[in-house]
């Protein structure tokens, strides 16, 4: 976010209105207008603001949403970085809009887990519909590894990383 709104001020950023002053005030810094909202929010049509949810960061309460887009073939939801759990969002999502996540995005925040919690995760995911995933930053290299395994010709590489081939 910090990179794009360096090269653009000229959006509108949305948060959870339970975020922390000091990531507001940094964003304020940057001249852009912010929109606060707890609820699932249209912004644009077909285009929504996710609920607000509550995880954990290095000990700390954190607040997070996601974006939401309907397409024809289902939901795309990118995450931020799911510390209230990518399962507990992806349930959330899918059980406010009544449809299955066609393409998942974003950090999953799986750096931390075990392989067989992982492979739990992944097991979850296409149990609730989710068919296309493509994990970034938080999500962690060994659990990209599983995940493409997993989801193979599913797995969709946006990042940086380039997952290597890990057993499981």
């Amino acid at each position: 976010m910090w990179y794009i709104l360096e090269r653009n001020r000229n959006v509108q950023v949305y948060i959870p209105p339970h975020s922390d002053d000091k990531f507001k005030k940094k964003i304020k810094s940057y001249g852009v207008a912010i929109a606060e909202t707890a609820g699932i929010t249209e912004i644009k049509e077909r285009v929504f603001i996710s609920d607000e949810l509550k995880g954990l960061s290095k000990g700390e309460t954190v607040y997070e949403h996601g974006l939401v887009l309907k397409s024809d073939k289902g939901l795309v939801f990118i995450t931020g970085c799911a510390h209230p759990g990518l399962i507990n969002i992806v349930r959330d999502v899918k059980k406010k809009f009544n449809e299955n996540i066609y393409f998942l995005m974003g950090g999953f925040h799986l750096k931390d887990k075990e392989n067989s919690e992982i492979l739990g995760i992944i097991e979850e995911l296409k149990n609730l519909g989710v068919k296309h995933v493509a994990p970034l930053h938080c999500t962690g290299r060994d659990a990209i590894g599983i995940i493409k395994k997993y989801f193979g010709n599913d797995y969709i590489s946006l990042g940086k990383y380039i997952p290597y081939e890990i057993d499981v």
